[in-house]
């Protein structure tokens, strides 16, 4: 009944039970599983399952295990929820540690006469299959220790890191509850409850009630967390794992063994027991099994401990029951969650405690009401968290809150760490980009509305002074572009404020995406003059990024020392004194912005008045040669003491051809180009269909436009489609020809008015049409943190044994 972070919160925060009298029928019309006459806390819709997300075919749907599906969907979830972009860690050493035992749905499939899928119902390969979605290296090992597994799996990837056997780990635990068969096992060993009721700690605690579910936690060695400005939940500090002996029987828990258990935590983090503020208590309703528990604990925990601070008791399984093998998980998070809210949740109203246990002596508490967590001098959060396995097994984890903050979230790390410009040259720009993708078309439309579900929730979240919300939506930005796997059905929104991102998320539901987008590999780029004012935008450039901002800055000086020129000068009437010149310098900063995120030319293309952009794009000229080219245009034409400084060379340096759309042909290099063309050279249809014959033959398939109306652009696509067909490409996909207008702030659309969004718009067009855009290098120099964002909506579908409710 708590599906994510939040609903399990408020459940354990309300006090809300999620135990139910039996299981709703699994699937429609499908066979109904199996529901128990015992009480049990049971996941919603346990039959379905984004199954085209994690590539399985349907009928391997069926047969496959809900704790293997829980395990893929929640573990994505958790990376997701970690900042860790899932594809990043294809080919890293990661380890995953899966505590799971029974695989209880075999037993259905033996009922309904279905021939047993092994690998769909084998706990070894949940965890292999986990990796195999992910495609990590390092070890995937499925940990079987009962009631104690999940917190094994904890401590195993914790000594992992430790050892630098892995980089990266995920802990999980997942139950499922579906065998009659076993759960009448449990009742003959009278460990559930009669009654229905998970009562910890009571004297009238008489077993407990099954429960089903999963977690997951993504851990990294601190160091590295703090260094990727990750969202850091907690910091485990030490754990133990040991077996019981001496005890009355394997079943039970023997004292001298969990005192040791807890001693060799301690020892592990460094603690002194009065440091323990919280108990996440095993508490399984036993009268015998609590006591031994808590009298372990008191031994240990209370030595030294003031009277005033008791340690706090207790366990996340009378609002939940008992997970089994991932009780621990359950546990842990329970305490996560709780340290990040700075309030402990109730262990319930207990009338009448256990009467083995001697309270009145022990420096122990329940904590009844919901109290706020203990106050420590230094500020720290500290707790326990216990776990035993029916077999013997017992794990303890210790566990404290982030140091300098309560929300989960650390400092500032830089966002790009590329080095291409001096702190002094870092521009932030005013407009973002948000990146949202799926892997189909009506997910996609959920995403969009996700975020705008959340966006009601930020609002109503008041900014700090230190966060306004400017930097909590660039945080926002960062966080969807480098901690977000990017789908083929995508959307990029710009935005610059709360309203402008809300208006863009709204358009873009109003107006969904009509194909998936496809990989584009060469671009080409075209240039010809416009008649934006640019020299009164000049800074509105320098506010597409730092790129643009160093090239303006340039080409000013460059103007003023060979020309003795100001790029922003104009005439009595408003018009710029060196327009030619003020237009290389916009365009050429644009050029720079692309590059800067990794989007350059192959091919370039020079309409009226494009030439020297296109040269200096195409590597032909630099930007010194550039402008004194556009310089001498604007002082009425070459003259011989310029035209020996602007020869070009042989060819472009590195990239491609350069076209000219006025000639109709290909430049010829190792001559200086007459800066005037004669339209006369062929007519404008004879050159968009030769440019479109270039751009085959160069494998272009996309094209970022400087200067050109939809007019030739859209000439231009339907010439490409028709030399694409001539060349006998074929299959050059539904989405043809990619074209991506170049916008800054400056720039004017086709009615005159201000191109809404600049730069972040052209970014985002070409996020939504595959170009290689390195998203994460629109933030250059600046210092951003993860945040916590929407999670993927997953499109499940029911798959239950033979039938699926499709």
């Amino acid at each position: 009944d708590a599906d994510g972070l939040e609903e399990f919160w408020t459940l354990l925060e309300t006090g809300t039970s999620a135990v139910k009298e039996c299981r709703p029928v699994v699937g429609e019309g499908a066979p109904p599983g199996y529901a128990t006459p015992f009480n049990g806390a049971f996941v919603r819709d346990l039959d379905r399952f984004d199954a085209a997300f994690f590539r399985t075919v349907p009928i391997e749907a069926r047969t496959l295990d809900p704790q293997q599906r829980m395990l893929l969907e929640v573990g994505w979830h958790a990376l997701e929820d970690a900042g860790v972009a899932p594809e990043t860690l294809e080919g890293v050493t990661t380890g995953i540690y899966v505590g799971i035992s029974n695989t209880e749905y075999r037993e259905l499939m033996s009922a309904a006469g279905i021939p047993i899928d092994y690998p769909g119902t084998s706990g070894s390969f949940a965890a292999a299959r986990l990796a195999q979605a992910l495609r990590t290296q390092g070890p995937a090992v499925p940990i079987d220790m009962d009631c104690a597994s999940a917190l094994v799996a904890v401590d195993q990837a914790v000594r992992a890191l430790h050892a630098g056997d892995v980089n990266l780990a995920l802990a999980a635990g997942v139950n499922v509850v579906l065998s009659e068969r076993a759960t009448n096992s449990m009742v003959e060993l009278q460990m559930l409850s009669p009654t229905g009721k998970c009562a910890p700690f009571a004297a009238a605690a008489d077993g407990f009630v099954r429960g089903e579910g999963c977690g997951v936690l993504v851990l990294k060695r601190l160091a590295d967390a703090e260094a990727d400005g990750d969202r850091i939940w907690g910091v485990i500090r030490g754990s133990s794992v040991n077996q019981n002996t001496g005890s009355a029987g394997m079943m039970l828990p023997s004292e001298r063994t969990l005192e040791q258990l807890l001693a060799d935590a301690l020892d592990m983090a460094g603690w002194e027991p009065g440091d323990v503020d919280y108990l996440e208590a095993h508490a399984v309703g036993s009268t015998v099994g609590d006591a031994v528990e808590v009298q372990a604990a008191a031994n240990v925990y209370g030595r030294g401990r003031l009277p005033s601070r008791p340690l706090l008791l207790g366990t996340v399984k009378h609002a939940i029951g008992h997970l089994e093998t991932a009780s621990g998980i359950a546990g842990l998070i329970k305490v996560l969650l709780a340290m990040q809210a700075g309030r402990i949740p109730s262990a319930g109203h207990v009338e009448r405690l256990n009467t083995n246990v001697p309270w009145h002596r022990l420096p122990v508490r329940i904590a009844e009401e919901t109290p706020p967590w203990p106050e420590q001098q230094d500020g720290m959060h500290r707790a326990a968290v216990n776990a035993f396995g029916v077999a013997g097994a017992n794990a303890h984890v210790l566990v404290e809150s982030p140091a300098g903050s309560s929300r989960g979230v650390r400092d500032r790390v830089p966002a790009a760490h590329t080095g291409t410009f001096p702190d002094t040259a870092v521009r932030v720009p005013v407009w973002r980009m948000l990146p949202l993708s799926a892997r189909s078309q009506s997910t996609l439309q959920h995403v969009i509305q996700g975020y705008l579900d959340w966006l009601v929730e930020l609002e109503f979240k008041p900014s700090s002074g230190s966060d306004p919300d400017e930097e909590r939506l660039a945080d926002l930005a960062w966080t969807a572009t480098v901690a977000r796997s990017h789908h083929p059905w995508r959307v990029g929104v710009p935005f610059r404020d709360l309203a402008s991102l809300r208006d863009g998320l709204r358009s873009a539901l109003r107006q969904p995406v009509a194909n998936p987008c496809r990989a584009r590999q060469r671009i080409a780029m075209v240039f010809a003059t416009d008649n934006s004012p640019w020299h009164q935008e000049l800074d509105d450039l320098a506010l597409m990024g730092s790129a643009a901002a160093v090239v303006i800055d340039r080409c000013a000086e460059i103007l003023r020392q060979e020309f003795g020129g100001v790029l922003s000068d104009c005439d009595e009437s408003g018009a710029a004194t060196w327009p030619a010149t003020v237009m290389f310098a916009a365009y050429s900063a644009m050029v720079a912005q692309w590059a800067a995120v990794d989007i350059q030319p192959g091919v370039c293309l020079a309409g009226p008045g494009g030439v020297p952009l296109a040269l200096h794009a195409a590597g032909a000229l630099d930007l010194e040669g550039g402008m004194r080219l556009a310089a001498s245009q604007d002082r009425g034409g070459p003259d011989a003491s310029h035209v020996a400084r602007v020869q070009l060379p042989a060819g472009p340096r590195e990239s491609g051809p350069v076209f000219d759309l006025v000639a109709g042909a290909e430049m010829q290099f190792g001559r200086f180009p007459a800066p005037a063309r004669s339209a006369a050279d062929s007519t404008p249809a004879q050159a968009t269909a030769a440019c479109a014959a270039l751009l085959v033959r160069e494998s272009v398939d996309a094209l970022v436009v400087f200067g050109l109306d939809d007019d030739f652009t859209q000439a231009i696509q339907t010439d490409w489609q028709l030399a694409a067909r001539k060349a006998a490409l074929g299959g050059t996909g539904r989405d043809g020809l990619a074209v991506v207008h170049t916008r800054s702030l400056a720039a004017r659309d086709a009615i005159g008015s201000t191109a809404r969004g600049g730069f972040a718009a052209s970014a985002a067009a070409a996020y939504a049409q595959g170009l290689p855009l390195s998203m994460h290098k629109l933030f250059d120099g600046e210092s951003r943190r993860r945040v916590g964002i929407p999670l993927y909506p997953f499109a499940g579908r029911g798959y239950w044994l033979q039938r699926s409710s499709v």
